[in-house]
């Protein structure tokens, strides 16, 4: 069970490549991670449901990309790498955001 509250962690919103293209939303999820995220279509998870209304709110197109959550350090890499646009449920505890200055978060969307 995760700790501490979960927030949304947003670096980039909805990407626009060029004139014309499709704006898309990219989301790093744990594919083994219900009930938050699953790669399974028939139960998504309610991480990945939210994920979708975020990217329908945006008029954009969700994509997921499948990393393991367990370790924080590697969601944050795929951010850096430029993999994901958004990940879901990180905590916020003292210290975690302090130094990412390039991390922006949401207001918690459950306690």
């Amino acid at each position: 069970m995760r700790r501490g509250w979960v927030v949304v962690a947003i670096v980039l919103i909805a990407t626009t490549s060029s004139a014309g293209e499709a704006r898309r939303l990219r989301l790093c999820a744990d594919p083994s991670n219900l009930p938050f995220s699953s790669r399974d279509a028939r139960e998504p998870g309610f991480e990945v449901e939210i994920a979708r209304a975020i990217a329908a709110a945006l008029d954009a197109e969700l994509t997921v990309h499948w990393v393991p959550t367990a370790r924080e350090i590697v969601v944050l890499r795929q951010l850096d790498e430029g993999r994901c646009d958004l990940v879901m449920g990180l905590p916020i505890i003292p210290g975690f955001v302090d130094d990412k200055p390039r991390l922006s978060v949401s207001a918690p969307y459950y306690v």
